[in-house]
């Protein structure tokens, strides 16, 4: 299987869904006060080799598409 480049704190949160699709659930958050959204991906279907789940947490900046500010690896235990 060929994975797509990989995404990066500071990419913009635009690109998060143009490489993975639309994610398996979406939900507020917040980090330091801040506002957010977290992006969450499960991958089980992958194989045990690569990490299970991604969760992206991304900040909008005046009601417009933002920049990703956090991201989780786990296994599907999370």
């Amino acid at each position: 299987m060929v994975y797509p480049a990989r995404i990066a704190t500071g990419s913009p949160a635009p690109q998060v869904l143009q490489l993975y699709g639309e994610p398996d659930s979406r939900s507020p958050s917040t980090k330091d006060g801040e506002r957010l959204e977290l992006l969450h991906y499960a991958f089980d279907w992958a194989g045990l080799d690569v990490s299970q789940v991604i969760e992206v947490c991304t900040v909008a900046s005046d009601g417009k598409p933002g920049r990703v500010v956090e991201i989780t690896l786990a296994a599907t235990s999370l």
